[in-house]
Parts: C-alpha cells; sequence; structure tokens
C-alpha cells in the first residue's frame, strides 16, 4: 500500500527478541525515537514460561519522587517548567534520597517562615484592632473595666450608619473612626453608652449589621502607643520572613537543575513502565510487538542492534488482512489538514478504508459555495478566517478558523457565478451566469443540487466497495445495498431517470432496462444471504430460519430504497438554502428601500443594510455550515464510513532523559 491522500501510511508489524539484560535501556531508545505503537503480545508456545514483572514498587518510588519534587518546588519558589541538562545516570533510589536530604536542609527553614508567617498575622490582626481607635487616651485593658460607660468598636455599612445614629441618638453616642468607607463600604465606629443603655446600644447596633472588633487586652498603654509597638514589630518579623524566603530561594538556585531533571526522569520511568506492561518475558528474554510505519523501520532496526549490541532478533511482516487490527497513521498535507478535524468528530478512518479527508474538504467547499455565494459576505468570512487564524495559538481553533477561511474563498467563487455582491440586485442582473432567484430557474438549479449529492453518494459506494474487498468483506462489498448491487440499483434508477428528463415525451421506456438495472439488483438484495450460503456452502440458507430471514430480507430492500430516494432528496436542502440565501439578501434591499423614505432615512438604511448583512453572515453562515455537515456525516458518510479506525499512537518519551545501566542498576 502506498501512503496517499486517499489512503494511510503503510504499516509493519514489528517484534523485537531480546535478552531481559536490555530491556531497560531498549525501552528508553524506543521511547526516544517514538515510532513503534506497542501492542500486547499474542500468546505463543512456550508462554507457560512467560512472567509478569510486578512494577507496582518502581511505580510508588517515581510517584513519590515526584510528589515530593512538586510539594518542594512550590515550598521554595521553583517553577518546574524549565528544562535542565542531564546529569551523568543516577538510580531511582539514590534520587530519592538526595531529594530527601533537600527537604531536611529546607524543612528547619520552613518551620522557621511557618512561625514567623502566624506571628505577622497575627500582628496584622492585632493592628487591625487597634488601629481604628488609636486616637482614644484610654488604656485599652481599661476599656473592659469602665464603671459606667458601656464601650464597643466594629464596623457597619456606611448606609446603615445614619439609620443606626437616628435609633441610638437618644441612650448612646456612634463615633465614626474613619473619614470615608473600605473597598468593601464599611466604615470603623466606636459606640459608648451608660451601663443602663448598653442593652438597648446592643439591640440597635445588632439590628444594623454592626460586627464587633474583639479587641486584644493583653496589650498595655493607650491605642496609639499599641499600635506603633505593633508596627515596629511587625516591620521586624516581615524582615526575618524576608531573610527565610532569600535562604529557600537560595535552595531553589542551587538544587533547581538538579530537581527538574530528576522530576524529567521519574515521568519518563513512569511512562517507560507502562511501556514494559506490553511486553512478553522469560527467565533470560523480553518480547516486543507493535506497529511501525514501513519507512521508519530501517531506523527502528538500526537503533536496536546498536543499543542491544547486535544481541537482538527482529522480524518484519506486513499485517495480515483477516486478523490484524492496524493503527492508522494520516499524514496531510497543511492545506488539508483542517477538514481532517471533521472526519474525525466522526470517527477514525480504519487501515483498510479510503482515507475520506480529500473527498470531504472538496464536497464541504462545493456545497457551502453554492448555498453561501456571495463575494462580499465570502470576503468577510476570508478575512474573519485569516485575521483568527493568525492570532490563536490553539490548534484545533486554527483548523476552524481556516475552515472558515475556505468557506469564505468558496463563497466568493459562487458568488461570482451568481453576479451577487451583498445581494445588489442590479449587479446580478448585469454580470451573472447563474440567477437560482430568476424565473424559471428555481426548479432546474435545485435539480442540478440534487444531482450533485447523486454523484456524490455514488463517489461513497465506490468507496465502500473498495473498502469492503480491501478487507475481504465480499458478503456486504458485492451482495450488500451499499456494495456493487447496491450500486447498480442506485445507478440504475439515476440513468433511467436523467434519460427520461433528457427525452421528454420522446423517451421510449424499455421494460428490459427496468427489469436488469432496478428490479433484478432488488431481488439480489433480497436473497443474497441463501445466495451467499450456496457460494460459501453453508447448511442453512437464513441463519434466522426461512421465515426470520424472508422478513428481513423484506426489510432491507424497503431500506436500500428509502435510503437512496431520501439521502438524494436531501441534498435538495443545498439548493433550497442557497435560494433562502438569495432571497434574505433581497428582503433586505426591499427594507433598505422603505425606510430610506422615512425622516432620517439614509442613516436608518444604512444601519438595515449593515446589521441585515451581519445577521446573514452569522446566522445563516452558521446554519450553512451546519447543513453542509449534516450532508457530509449522514448522506455520504454512510454509505462508507465505520469510523472504526485506530489512530496510530507510537510510545514517546515526552520529556528528554538519558537512561543507563541495566534493567536491575536503575532501581
Amino acid at each position: 500500500m502506498k501512503r496517499g491522500l486517499l489512503s494511510p501510511t503503510p504499516m509493519k508489524k514489528v517484534e523485537i527478541l531480546a535478552l531481559d539484560q536490555h530491556r531497560h535501556k531498549l525501552t528508553w531508545v524506543l521511547g526516544k525515537l517514538g515510532v513503534m505503537h506497542l501492542t500486547t503480545a499474542p500468546y505463543t508456545p512456550g508462554a507457560a514460561e512467560l512472567q509478569e514483572r510486578d512494577h507496582s514498587g518502581d511505580l510508588a518510588l517515581c510517584r513519590e519522587i515526584m510528589a515530593a519534587i512538586d510539594l518542594l518546588a512550590g515550598q521554595v519558589g521553583l517553577v518546574l517548567s524549565g528544562h535542565a541538562e542531564q546529569p551523568p545516570y543516577v538510580p531511582l533510589k539514590q534520587i530519592r534520597a538526595s531529594v530527601s536530604r533537600i527537604e531536611e536542609e529546607a524543612q528547619q527553614h520552613l518551620d522557621q517562615r511557618d512561625i514567623i508567617e502566624a506571628r505577622v498575622a497575627e500582628l496584622k490582626q492585632m493592628l487591625g484592632e487597634v488601629e481604628p481607635i488609636r486616637r482614644l487616651g484610654v488604656p485599652l485593658h481599661r476599656l473592659k473595666e469602665l464603671s459606667f460607660v458601656h464601650f464597643a468598636s466594629g464596623h457597619i455599612s456606611e448606609r446603615d450608619l445614619p439609620s443606626l445614629q437616628n435609633d441610638a441618638s437618644s441612650s448612646a453616642l456612634i463615633i465614626p473612626l474613619q473619614e470615608a468607607p473600605d473597598k468593601s463600604g464599611l466604615l470603623t465606629i466606636a459606640a459608648v453608652s451608660s451601663r443602663k443603655g448598653r442593652f438597648a446600644l446592643d439591640s440597635a447596633l445588632e439590628k444594623h449589621s454592626f460586627t464587633a472588633d474583639e479587641i486584644s487586652d493583653q496589650q498595655e498603654g493607650i491605642p496609639a502607643e499599641v499600635c506603633t509597638r505593633l508596627t515596629e514589630e511587625l516591620d521586624s518579623q516581615s524582615m526575618e520572613l524576608r531573610k527565610v524566603n532569600l535562604f529557600l530561594a537560595g535552595i531553589a538556585e542551587r538544587h533547581g537543575a538538579d530537581l527538574i531533571s530528576w522530576q524529567t526522569r521519574a515521568e519518563s520511568e513512569v511512562e517507560v513502565i507502562h511501556a514494559q506492561n506490553h511486553f512478553s518475558r522469560t527467565r533470560n528474554t523480553f518480547l516486543i510487538n507493535g506497529w511501525v510505519p514501513e519507512e521508519r523501520i530501517g531506523e527502528l532496526q538500526r537503533a536496536t542492534l546498536d543499543e542491544t549490541d547486535g544481541m537482538a532478533v527482529i522480524e518484519v511482516s506486513d499485517p495480515d488482512e483477516a486478523v490484524d487490527d492496524v493503527p492508522t497513521e494520516i499524514k496531510h498535507p497543511p492545506w488539508l489538514q483542517p477538514f481532517a478535524m471533521l472526519v474525525k468528530a466522526y470517527g477514525f478512518p480504519g487501515y483498510r478504508e479510503v482515507e475520506p479527508t480529500l473527498m470531504v474538504a472538496v464536497s464541504f467547499l462545493v456545497m457551502f459555495g453554492i448555498m453561501f455565494g456571495d463575494v462580499g459576505h465570502g470576503l468577510i468570512l476570508l478575512i474573519i478566517g485569516l485575521v483568527v487564524r493568525r492570532k490563536v495559538t490553539d490548534a484545533a481553533t486554527r483548523d476552524f478558523a481556516t475552515i472558515i477561511a475556505y468557506g469564505g474563498g468558496a463563497s466568493m467563487i459562487f458568488g461570482t457565478i451568481y453576479a451577487s455582491v451583498f445581494g445588489i440586485a442590479s449587479i446580478e442582473e448585469k454580470y451573472a451566469l447563474i440567477r437560482p432567484m430568476a424565473p424559471g430557474s428555481m426548479m432546474p438549479f435545485i435539480g442540478a443540487t440534487v444531482a450533485f449529492g447523486a454523484l456524490l453518494i455514488c463517489v461513497g459506494l465506490l468507496m465502500n466497495i473498495v473498502n469492503r474487498l480491501r478487507s475481504g468483506d465480499y458478503y456486504n462489498g458485492v451482495l450488500g445495498r451499499t456494495g456493487i448491487i447496491g450500486a447498480i440499483f442506485y445507478t440504475g434508477v439515476l440513468g433511467l431517470g436523467i434519460r427520461a428528463y433528457i427525452q421528454g415525451a420522446d423517451y421510449d421506456f424499455k421494460p428490459w432496462h427496468a427489469m436488469l438495472f432496478v428490479a433484478l439488483p432488488l431481488v439480489i438484495i433480497f436473497l443474497r444471504e441463501p445466495i451467499y450460503a450456496l457460494i460459501t456452502r453453508k447448511s442453512k440458507l437464513f441463519h434466522e430460519g426461512i421465515f426470520g430471514g424472508i422478513m428481513e430480507a423484506g426489510v432491507e430492500v424497503m431500506e436500500t430504497v428509502s435510503s437512496f430516494v431520501s439521502n438524494t432528496a436531501s441534498f435538495a436542502r443545498v439548493g433550497a438554502f442557497a435560494l433562502g440565501h438569495a432571497g434574505l439578501c433581497m428582503a433586505i434591499f426591499e427594507m433598505v428601500k422603505i425606510v430610506g423614505k422615512m425622516p432620517g432615512g439614509p442613516l436608518i438604511a444604512a444601519l438595515v443594510l449593515i446589521f441585515g448583512n451581519a445577521l446573514i453572515i452569522v446566522l445563516e453562515g452558521m446554519v450553512v455550515g451546519i447543513q453542509v455537515v449534516r450532508l457530509e456525516y449522514y448522506e455520504f458518510f454512510t454509505k462508507f464510513f465505520t469510523g472504526s479506525g485506530k489512530a496510530y499512537q507510537p510510545f514517546h518519551l515526552s520529556k528528554s532523559a538519558t537512561p543507563d545501566g541495566t534493567a536491575d542498576e536503575h532501581r
């Protein structure tokens, strides 16, 4: 199989048998090479000797290292997204011991930082409690000892303050301690009443959602003195905190490169262990099975023999068409890649299937152009697509933007054929090659879009026949309703219909044409199960019995006829949307004419023209895109595309690392 726009990359089945002492190094080499899609080795003679290695301890050690480095990096302010040069090989256990020593070095400073941070938080809280009342000349410890006065301080919403002052005016004094509220709209106030009036004051404060400050009585002196002492201690603690953080930053600087490389090593080791779960082992050897693109077989062979000193057996074979589940690698040229997104949204192509992306691209753009043909609207879509593609970095968004740009280009091409520029009628009347809305043109235009749909269905049938025969499914490839017999029926009906349309009243109907190209294929589809049973010499003509088989065959024939009719008729919507697009443009210009005669008409007409076209571009463009995708999926793909393929996913180490040692030494 040669790779082309309609076929995947040719694959080879590869088996590598090597000595167990090379297992770890060879796995790393395969991971760095990134060409082998690993599969689990099948059971073979002598499999009783196969052994499964317990990797749970290795995985636990790797995850312990990664968790410890993640935590330590966060504590010392190290960003692990960098890249460090790979140091000489270090066993995982030694890495864990080294990380532990760094943890011990940092821990005493981390403990000191925790103590300082707790004290800083406490000082800030105390300062926040005392600062609002620093103008009071009464020592803090006396505030709770006043015999005849009840005192409270706290916060209240600025909008509730006037109401509180009014309610408490007869029994208490409300003193704002701030000139302006804070960001949350709260003011700090002091409330003073007699001891007898404290209950009325507390009730009024509660009514107005007052939040009291719990003033510590551990500080001696008037509030201003307390604020000064707290501020001085806070500055001192903050300086100590900066010293500790500088020391921790020094740890990050000294050990950062090692920590990053060890993290990379542990992450890669996890990937290596998961890959080795696919291997089969005996006491002294191991077996690797997988799929490799044909063009990279030589590269794999050289790397394997180099790393094993030539002590490896490499067997390369073609896929077995009957049993092998071959992964599919699809490589598209950059201009075609965006449409692969539409295909993958439905399913992934199988290895033996015709790759449909090229046909999807062509049919998508043709149908979108027909339905949304306008030079002006297409130009705007083209500009939007190119701008978005230039601005974004996400691959999926870039592909989507590219499809929008392609759609805009297709709209401009068909808009040129229609001579439609924002639906301006005068241009269309003079220069149009095709006028869908012209009298007598609507039905032929819709008929032409149905004919295009029929052609697309025929292409789908041809692709299905190729797929089925290529995979050895001769039953459905020949006798199925989307196989050769179904294609004969569909093209026969189309041929008779086209001939009748062309000849009109002069059409000379020949019954044997209908018998040969319509009735006979339906009879074969009805009897396909017993026909296949006779050809393959099966004992039962119907696997469900005669009655059940006849019922199933009848349903199959009805579904064949109804599905072809409905699938073909669905393409009438291509022409209908094209007419709808032209009709919307005409409606906008009629509205422009009407509002142009009103007071302020030119301005209103311009707004109607701008917003009307914007509405067409956004809403109708989106609806047309959805309809095209629907036609692709339900009328085209259902004829040939199963979407049950398996993507080629080679084992590839995501980060560079350098292995060394043997399978046992690295632990």
